[in-house]
């Protein structure tokens, strides 16, 4: 007998024509008829039995039976699970039954999502984790400044490149000294140092951008001048350059006489400065008889000559000069300027040479008359010999005149015509300057001489008249000599009036100050 194994999961149909076949007799042969075997449910091989038969036609038939082998065990069941099967299987979350990423479940059967590692549409990159910095950030974004990662080395990512809008392009918090120039920034050099092109303000180093540099005394970030710091960053103060609104000019210095004085003002007469062709100088617009409106110290009334200028007219700078007498000649080989009359100023140069030719004209006829007067000036270089050397003089007003030598004796000034009495002031002619001054005070019928402005000799006097037809010569009398050639006179002065001795006291404070 053949044994046959039953398949596992073979159809009944095919099952059964097998066993039809395997039932029939064998030709020729006494035999039983086969067992069936069943196959077991769980695919294993079934037990098998046969029976056979013995007969004879002399005997009875005898029977026995033995036990078939089963059949061979059935095959397993169908294909192992697998991720695109369409079947959720343990560790897939989906399965959509293909392996298309990006359509809701991807080709790795999980959910459609950044950190899956599978790279689909609006990611740049996913390596599976939710980890930043490490590459690719948490959001898919390759780890870089503007992708909305806030990573190491970045104090902020809104996820664009917009600067000003609170965090820049860099990545950094919009602020000044971020590298980043925003709204209200000139510069922004990343860096909060100044004086190095930006300053920590994020204005370009300047004057008047806040901040004190190098070369600066202060800066307060305006323009302004004279609110404490100045628009060229000084301290508001004349002298700094910047004319304040209380200032009339500054160019930077302390020097009086370039057109804007020590004290800011322009220079001019009455702005507090003394400077060259004036007296003095009270800054205020009181015409009194100590600084004028002119800056003169005590100007006089009739005559006053400084002989600073060119040439050979010379103004007179009196307070009402006589009519005719507003300009006195140089005659003759006298001159006037160089720089040896008093302050360095000017002076009238003596030529050594008779005053029929050589003298200063006035041009005034002397009219003092009997009133109260005054005659001052400054005289140097007077040399000591047998000639007489007459500094002022009229022969026409009763031999009015003054000068050294011969009887006044040598070193010595004496005054005398016009009625006067012989007047010496010792000492004043001599070769370095010195100021003589002669007042007549008709309230005390008595002439004053002083030297350098302290009295010297007091003259009683008659009935002095000194008026004339002129003119007054300076540095001249008749035809007699004015002064040695190269000698000097300056500051002239001829007042209506008698100075007091402390006005002689100021005048010679005031003329010798800068005395050569």
């Amino acid at each position: 007998m053949r044994t046959f194994q039953r398949p596992g999961r073979r159809s009944h149909t095919k099952l059964a024509t097998l066993l039809v076949l395997l039932a029939a007799p064998a030709c020729g042969d006494d035999g039983g008829s086969g067992g069936s075997g069943t196959g077991g449910d769980d695919g294993t091989g079934g037990s098998g039995s046969t029976t056979s038969s013995t007969s004879s036609s002399s005997t009875s038939s005898t029977s026995s039976s033995t036990t078939g082998q089963g059949g061979e065990g059935g095959q397993g069941g169908g294909p192992a699970p697998a991720c695109g099967d369409g079947a959720v299987d343990p560790g897939e979350t989906c399965d959509d039954g293909n392996r298309t990423d990006g359509d809701g479940c991807d080709s790795n059967c999980t959910m459609t999502d950044c950190g899956n590692t599978i790279v689909t549409t609006g990611e740049a990159c996913d390596d599976g984790n939710a980890v930043d910095d490490d590459g690719c950030d948490s959001n898919c974004t390759v780890t870089g400044c503007g992708n909305g990662v806030v990573t190491a080395a970045e104090a902020c990512d809104d996820g664009n490149l917009v600067d000003d809008d609170g965090c820049d392009s860099n990545c950094t918090t919009t602020a000044c000294g971020n590298d980043i120039v925003t709204s209200g920034e000139d510069c922004d050099d990343g860096n909060l140092v100044d004086d190095d092109g930006c300053d920590s303000n994020c204005t370009t180093t300047a004057c008047g951008n806040g901040i004190v540099t190098a070369g600066e005394v202060c800066d307060d970030g305006n323009a302004v001048e004279g609110d404490g710091c100045d628009s060229n960053c000084t301290a508001s103060a004349c002298g700094n350059g910047v004319a304040a609104p209380t200032e009339g000019c500054d160019d930077g210095n302390a020097v009086d006489g370039d057109g804007c004085d020590s004290n800011c003002t322009v220079t001019a007469c009455g702005n507090g400065i003394v400077t060259t062709g004036e007296d003095c100088d009270d800054g205020d617009a009181i015409d009194d008889n100590t600084c004028s409106n002119d800056c003169y110290v005590l100007q006089p009334e009739a005559l006053y000559y400084k002989f600073d200028g060119t040439g050979t007219t010379v103004p007179n700078l009196a307070m009402s000069p006589p009519a005719g007498a507003e300009n006195a000649t140089l005659m003759g080989g006298v001159t006037q300027g160089g720089s040896g009359g008093m302050c360095s100023s000017g002076s009238v140069i003596g030529s050594g040479l008779s005053a029929s030719t050589d003298y200063v004209d006035t041009a005034w006829a002397p009219d003092l008359g009997t009133g109260s007067w005054s005659i001052s000036f400054w005289a140097s270089g007077i040399s000591v010999n047998g000639t007489l050397y007459y500094i002022f003089g009229d022969t026409n007003s009763a031999s009015f005149r003054c000068f050294t030598n011969g009887v006044a004796g040598p070193n010595n000034w004496i005054l005398r015509g016009g009625g006067l009495t012989d007047t010496y002031v010792n000492g004043g002619a001599i070769d370095t300057p010195t100021m003589t001054t002669f007042v007549y005070d008709s309230t005390t019928n008595a002439v004053y001489g002083y030297l350098d402005g302290v009295l010297v000799t007091t003259v009683p006097q008659a009935a002095p008249n000194v008026a004339g037809t002129g003119p007054l010569k300076v540095i001249g009398y008749g035809s007699n000599v004015g002064a040695p050639a190269g000698g000097l006179l300056d500051e002239f002065r001829v007042y209506r009036r008698a100075l007091t001795s402390t006005e002689v006291g100021q005048l010679f404070a005031a003329t010798s100050s800068c005395m050569p």
